[in-house]
């Protein structure tokens, strides 16, 4: 059996982010990740249960997603809303630090081939799809804020480098 006392408390699951199982989640404020580990630990029925972790995201604010290999559904998410996270005390998670979003604003997106695809004018935070605003030469457009189209956030550059679907860019036409 794993025991609280052998681990360290680093979050909380919160509601569900979209609709194939992933979370929100809220890191502790002193909670400072700097190693690789695949598994979290979620307190369910006063128990300490581990959770292989798919992917994962933390902004500066130490809010993010997260999801895990065996959830898939929105229904999969429910029993384990409001639960803890715990990790052993000699590891932590290693993240993927995502800028504030607002801070994106005015940064260039191009894709993948580096072609220039505009400028990010506004950050809307909408709860359940935040999206970046798009201005270039033939009006705006909105991304939605997802790992799969936002492959690469350069802050050094302030670029985004962007796999958008076809069509996307045209969709206001």
């Amino acid at each position: 059996m794993l025991r609280k006392e052998d681990h360290i408390k680093v979050g909380q699951l919160n509601k569900p982010h979209g609709i194939a199982g992933a979370f929100n989640v809220t890191f502790l404020s002193n909670y400072q990740p700097d190693d690789f580990i695949d598994v979290l630990l979620v307190e369910y029925d006063n128990y300490l249960v581990p959770f292989f972790v798919e992917d994962y995201t933390i902004s500066q604010n130490n809010s993010g997603h997260i999801k895990f290999d065996h959830i898939h559904s929105v229904e999969g998410t429910t029993p384990f809303v409001n639960c803890d996270l715990y990790s052993p005390k000699n590891h932590h998670i290693h993240v993927n630090f995502m800028p504030d979003a607002s801070a994106l604003v005015d940064y260039m997106l191009v894709d993948e081939a580096g072609l220039y695809l505009g400028k990010v004018v506004d950050f809307i935070d909408n709860p359940n799809n935040p999206l970046l605003e798009i201005e270039n030469d033939n009006g705006n457009f909105l991304v939605p804020m997802a790992k799969e189209l936002l492959v690469h956030i350069d802050e050094k550059k302030q670029q985004i480098t962007a796999n958008l679907p076809e069509g996307l860019i045209n969709l206001n036409e």
